[in-house]
């Protein structure tokens, strides 16, 4: 889960991941949509502000977190897809299921239906519309180590034969 961002366009006395919508923080209805669908382990990239207080409170399901933090996240969005498929490799995990930390209303079964792909690439879409979450497994053929930093995962979209929805 990529959450790295500075929230510059968000208009509000706090950052937007922080920001309370329905009782909670935004970013945490995102890491409980994850928690639930069974994605595991939930790799949070962070950078422009500490999400420490959200971290901490236990998830549904008690999955494993890991919290990579981006100090380049200023470069960009790419820089902590990047940070979190580092994590990922690491850890040997055979694909990687991105969304952003801002978008809370995102389902749990969203989450799941993307990462039980077999396709080299997924993407959820909602009436017809790409969007987060997408997944991206190994034989997608993106070198994302080497990818730009300004460069969006969104390319995919130029490997139609490749995309699953």
């Amino acid at each position: 889960m990529l959450a790295a961002g500075g929230g510059s366009r968000f208009v509000g006395t706090t950052h937007k991941l922080l920001t309370t919508v329905a009782g909670k923080a935004m970013v945490r209805h995102v890491l409980e949509a994850v928690a639930t669908s069974g994605v595991s382990p939930i790799i949070v990239v962070t950078g422009a502000v500490a999400l420490d207080e959200v971290l901490a409170a236990p998830l549904p399901g008690n999955p494993e977190v890991v919290v990579v933090h981006n100090a380049r996240w200023q470069a960009g969005m790419a820089s902590s897809l990047q940070c979190g498929l580092a994590v990922a490799r690491q850890r040997g995990l055979a694909g990687v299921v991105v969304g952003l930390g801002d978008q809370p209303g995102i389902p749990a079964g969203a989450w799941r239906q993307v990462a039980d792909t077999d396709a080299p690439i997924a993407v959820a879409t909602y009436g017809g519309v790409r969007r987060n979450p997408c997944a991206f497994m190994p034989n997608c053929g993106i070198n994302f180590p080497t990818m730009a930093t300004k460069v969006p995962a969104r390319s995919y979209e130029f490997a139609p034969n490749w995309l699953q929805k």
